[in-house]
């Protein structure tokens, strides 16, 4: 088996799972996996993995769906019949269990974990991170040799540089779970390209690292009314959740990476490390957004960091009790300085978006723009009228428009207000703003996606300002 074999074989598996093989290409797969038992064995792993993210990020999104499924097991050449039927009932009774666990609410984090005994050491921090092998369609691959290793360069948690094998370096994020602590992490996409995140544990001293679970955005499902017409075998909104909990003495560390491939590849396109950026940093939530590359031949994206988005709670074990009410019942949590004057906020009316936030629970958005007129983002508390967070565009130079947490620290429902307003590109900033009309984009169990169109274009594409929320409620620990 060469490299190049292997990437052919990836791309068709990756093609199959989008728009299906020609026959012609299906005779070519047929012919690349014959005599090949190496090959053979890589690609039963790759439909084994396609048919658990297909069933599993399905169920995860809509488990009571009656929406069609493809028969991907069927997809297998003949020549492999032998071991069809093997693989067929190996996944589809994984899938099953899976979709039971999550169809009955079951938590997962319960379920022994494979933690290395951690007392032998004496120190317990990180000093070096896997360096990354190769990346493909299942995420990014780590190398197990501890030569390989690179010193680590900053202290703590956070964004850190991870080496590619070829020298190249790239943006990870290293996660750290703390003893006596569990943590939930929900995975959103709304691309058009492949986009895939992996997470995997690094252990102190030279243990190898460990996949723990890896997301990819292929399948069917409903799309968003903004979405590409090239979007094909996409799904969009939450494409999965995973939680883990620390009953260690020591601190656990995970590394949360996104790989894409272009909506357009070439012949010999290679999976990509996502570009990476911080929203909200805080003890108990953190959610980062990644940007994919965009339609070839450009691979300069669009920088609105919300191709793919994890977004991740942190909480004490065994916390079920509702926190006591304290003052401000409203708690902002924003990764960057507000650019927007609270002043220019419209007034409440019928194009606010009115949200009702549950006691106790976290709701996340995420704000990018598509406009080049001025555009800005406020969010109010029905209450007493103030704006609680806003931001802007910056004049239509900025896509990344930011993301804030927002606490209900009350044990009441709080009802907020989201809306946007616009200023035409040709007049100053100091003309009154008009209001943006709204419109709900996508609606999903948990998360909704929301539009505003600036009108400065007769288009009514909501899509000048669009704005991923996502609510959780930390006192039952999962999703909405």
């Amino acid at each position: 088996m060469t490299a190049k074999q292997l990437r052919e074989l990836e791309q068709l598996v990756s093609d199959l799972y989008d728009d299906g093989l020609s026959s012609m290409e299906t005779q070519r797969l047929e012919g690349l996996l014959l005599d090949e038992p190496a090959l053979q064995d890589k690609y039963l792993g790759m439909v084994d993995l396609h048919v658990g993210l297909s069933v599993a990020g399905e169920s995860l999104a809509n488990p009571s769906s009656d929406e069609e499924q493809s028969d991907t097991v069927s997809t297998i050449p003949a020549h492999l019949s032998m071991v069809r039927g093997f693989v067929a009932i190996l996944a589809t009774t994984a899938c099953i269990l899976l979709a039971v666990w999550i169809w009955h609410g079951w938590d997962f984090s319960d379920l022994p974990s494979r933690v290395p005994e951690l007392a032998s050491h004496a120190d317990h921090k990180l000093s070096a991170i896997p360096t990354i092998k190769c990346v493909s369609w299942n995420g990014t691959t780590f190398s197990q040799d501890v030569d390989d290793w690179q010193p680590l360069s900053v202290v703590g948690p956070g964004v850190i540089p991870l080496r590619q094998s070829r020298g190249e370096m790239v943006d990870g994020y290293l996660l750290e779970l703390p003893p006596g602590y569990r943590l939930e992490l929900v995975t959103t996409c709304d691309a058009t390209a492949e986009n895939c995140l992996s997470i995997e544990e690094v252990w102190a001293g030279t243990t190898p690292s460990s996949r723990k679970v890896t997301f990819h955005n292929s399948g069917q499902g409903s799309k968003p009314r903004h979405a590409n017409p090239a979007a094909k075998h996409r799904r969009f909104g939450i494409v999965g959740t995973w939680a883990d909990r620390n009953v260690t003495q020591q601190p656990r560390f995970f590394l949360v990476t996104a790989v894409h491939k272009r909506v357009d590849p070439g012949p010999n396109e290679a999976w990509r490390v996502s570009e990476m950026a911080v929203m909200i940093e805080e003890p108990d939530v953190i959610q980062i957004g990644w940007d994919d590359s965009g339609p070839a031949p450009s691979t300069a994206g669009d920088e609105d960091f919300d191709d793919l988005s994890a977004s991740i709670f942190i909480v004490p074990i065994g916390q079920t009790q509702r926190v006591t009410p304290v003052t401000p019942e409203l708690e902002v949590a924003a990764a960057q300085v507000p650019t927007a004057d609270p002043d220019a906020a419209p007034a409440i009316g019928s194009t606010a978006y009115e949200m009702m936030l549950p006691p106790g629970s976290i709701t996340l958005f995420k704000a990018a723009s598509n406009a080049s007129a001025h555009n800005e983002l406020f969010l109010r508390n029905a209450k007493d009228g103030n704006v609680l967070w806003s931001a802007s565009n910056n004049r239509g130079k900025s896509s990344n428009v930011g993301g804030v947490a927002l606490r209900n620290r009350s044990d009441s429902f709080q009802r907020i207000y989201l809306m946007s307003s616009h200023r035409n590109p040709d007049v100053e900033l100091v003309e009154p703003s008009s209001a943006s009309r709204y419109c709900l984009l996508f609606e999903q169990t948990g998360y909704n996606i929301v539009g505003f169109d600036d009108g400065v274009r007769p288009d009514a594409d909501f899509d000048d300002v669009r704005v991923g929320i996502l609510q959780f409620d930390s006192q039952i620990v999962s999703p909405q």
